[in-house]
């Protein structure tokens, strides 16, 4: 398999071979139309200085043909251009013989000819085959008498490739400096591409030892970029996970334990009643007692089953409209016998309007009997509760005990499996810790959420939101 260094170098290099060859391609056109057009207005100075030496009376006798070419020839080798000459009257004058004085009658443009002696400059580009088929630039230029009438058409001529040839030490000046600029450009990226490659093989080699169950294992953010969030994130991640292994080698230990309680004591009994050790008289009250803790294991049992379904449901899952103002309602009957048993003062204050919302019914009713039966266990004996519904961006949910305060430094892990909270209350030994665990699931599966607090000048106080809508 082709590692990612070998890939991104070869990436690397196919960028750089585009980008050269694209560059090449075009400053060898920008530089040739540069050069080309630097030859125009060179051949356009040549032409203004020919009409001014004209005025001066040192060129072109017009009464001497022998006279006229000499002149052109003279000038066609100060300023290394190919010249010649048009009349009025449509003779050329030029130098050669007369095959070239034919070929270039021929390649002249009568309309050419006719716009210069209306006072008009060209510039033309391309072949001539009076000139042996080379590719030219060609300029029309009016030369003028003292009166400013129109009396010659000047025509010189310059060979774009003796331009380009001539220029051909530029093009070998680029062409090295881009050279040496992709080889400094390769060297950068394969260092950088190593480092980056060294630090990904770190990560990599990091993540295999976490997976092996290393959480100690962190990584040092030297970084900010993409690379250092990614290692900070991989090591908020391991933090996760030794924080999930540690409730999970807590959550085995707390169950472990108590499933051994009950069954140690449904063991030893039981024992006894077989052996003889337990009088006949004691046996109801120990058979009580193996009937009491086989109800422990049950609920413990249910309490982890059902743990394991909420966290494996959906949202989509049997939705139904609920009437929460409704189901409080029935869950406080439920609960109406403990309060009588307790001398439980229990006040409600529900919206007139019945909050209608979506929802999984048995995890709701789950969910109101948990918080219930929390708040029944932490009230003392005459104590009060308080339930209190409201609608406002989401649908709130207040209930409140006048029982002992959770100590600052548990409070926000209640909702950990069998966080049971200080002894002070913790008196019931029923609770298997796992009822606000299975609260937290159901609302993270409703979309809402759950808070605690301490209120002042005693008593807990759970709040609950819901979203209004929640079926799409």
């Amino acid at each position: 398999m082709k590692s990612l260094f070998y890939k991104m170098i070869v990436l690397w290099l196919m960028v750089l071979l585009i980008t050269f060859s694209v560059l090449t391609i075009g400053l060898n056109k920008g530089l040739e139309r540069y050069f080309i057009n630097q030859k125009s207005e060179s051949l356009m100075t040549h032409c203004k200085s020919i009409q001014e030496s004209f005025l001066s009376g040192n060129f072109f006798n017009l009464y001497n043909t022998g006279e006229m070419i000499n002149e052109i020839r003279n000038l066609e080798r100060y300023f290394d251009t190919q010249i010649f000459v048009v009349n009025t009257s449509g003779y050329v004058f030029v130098t050669g013989d007369a095959s070239d004085l034919d070929s270039i009658r021929s390649e002249l443009s009568l309309e050419d000819v006719e716009s210069i002696f209306k006072d008009n400059i060209i510039v033309r580009e391309g072949l001539n085959s009076a000139l042996s088929d080379e590719h030219v630039i060609t300029v029309g230029y009016p030369i003028k008498d003292a009166e400013g009438n129109v009396i010659l058409a000047l025509f010189i001529h310059a060979s774009v490739p003796e331009v380009l040839e001539a220029n051909k030490g530029v093009y070998v000046i680029i062409v090295s400096v881009l050279i040496m600029g992709i080889g400094l450009a390769a060297s950068i990226i394969f260092i950088f591409s190593r480092s980056i490659i060294k630090v990904i093989k770190g990560l990599n080699d990091g993540v295999k030892s976490i997976a092996k169950g290393n959480y100690e294992q962190q990584f040092l953010v030297n970084r900010r970029d993409e690379i250092g969030e990614l290692t900070a994130s991989i090591n908020i991640m391991t933090q996760s996970l030794k924080k999930s292994e540690v409730m999970r080698r807590d959550f085995i230990s707390e169950i472990s334990h108590d499933f051994r309680s009950p069954l140690t004591n449904i063991i030893g009994y039981s024992q006894g009643i077989l052996d003889g050790t337990i009088s006949e008289d004691d046996y109801l009250k120990y058979i009580e007692i193996i009937r009491s803790e086989s109800e422990r294991l049950k609920g413990l049992s249910d309490d982890i089953l059902t743990l394991a379904e909420i966290q494996t449901m959906t949202m989509t899952e049997s939705l139904e409209q609920l009437n929460l103002n409704g189901l409080i309602l029935n869950t406080l009957d439920q609960f109406e016998l403990v309060f009588k048993q307790k001398s439980l003062n229990v006040s409600i204050d529900l919206t007139e309007k019945d909050i209608i919302f979506w929802g999984n019914k048995s995890s709701i009713i789950r969910l109101l009997t948990n918080l219930m039966d929390n708040q029944v266990k932490f009230t003392p004996t005459g104590g009060e509760i308080h339930i209190t519904t409201k609608v406002n961006e989401k649908i709130e949910l207040y209930i409140k005990n006048s029982g002992p305060w959770i100590p600052d430094d548990i409070i926000s892990d209640i909702w950990i499996h069998f966080k049971k909270g200080d002894e002070s209350r913790n008196e019931n030994k029923t609770s298997f810790g796992l009822g606000l665990a299975i609260v937290k699931e159901i609302i993270s599966l409703h979309q809402g959420s759950i808070t605690v607090e301490n209120c002042i000048p005693y008593g807990v106080e759970f709040k609950i939101e819901l979203p209004k809508q929640q079926k799409t």
